[in-house]
């Protein structure tokens, strides 16, 4: 296996059963090691570096459906992505006991939600899109989605519980 194609697999993640689901849960556990270590700043930029390098990798295989439905890259940086938005929940709940692994596990769910649903730009991309833009860009903007939604039931918890 070449190096790109154990990168776009998201290191073997790709190859297990169930692959899509398999790299969303090894990925969030990773991003949960990473934000607590490092913070959301950091896992944000390797989120964005990973991005950029599926990007080019994944345009290269793009004319490759067989090959392009294997990657499973895109589906680590989404959750990466939702991860260091959601980070920032807890801040909005201070007094909300527990408030960090639920904004986690929100992020986790909320990223399974609008990566099976794909509303608005999400499928919009996923349809009309083709290459490398398609494959990374949707699960970016669902990870966004996701992130924000987090965001939005923290802020609502936060006014609702004064």
């Amino acid at each position: 296996m070449k190096l790109s194609e154990l990168f776009l697999n998201f290191f073997g993640a790709g190859k297990l059963p169930r692959p899509r689901i398999a790299t969303i849960l090894i990925a969030w556990g990773i991003g949960v090691a990473l934000l607590l270590f490092l913070g959301p700043k950091s896992l944000f930029s390797l989120a964005f570096a990973f991005f950029l390098i599926g990007l080019f990798e994944s345009n290269k295989i793009s004319d490759d459906a067989e090959k392009t439905d294997k990657i499973t890259l895109d589906a680590a940086v989404g959750v990466w992505v939702a991860l260091s938005v959601a980070a920032y929940a807890p801040a909005l709940t201070p007094a909300l006991a527990y408030a960090v692994p639920l904004a986690l596990l929100g992020a986790l769910g909320a990223f399974f939600l609008f990566d099976r649903w794909a509303p608005s730009t999400i499928g919009w991309i996923r349809r009309n899109l083709r290459g490398g833009l398609q494959v990374m860009l949707d699960d970016v903007l669902a990870g966004f989605a996701a992130g924000l939604l987090v965001l939005l039931v923290f802020k609502g918890i936060s006014i609702f519980f004064r």
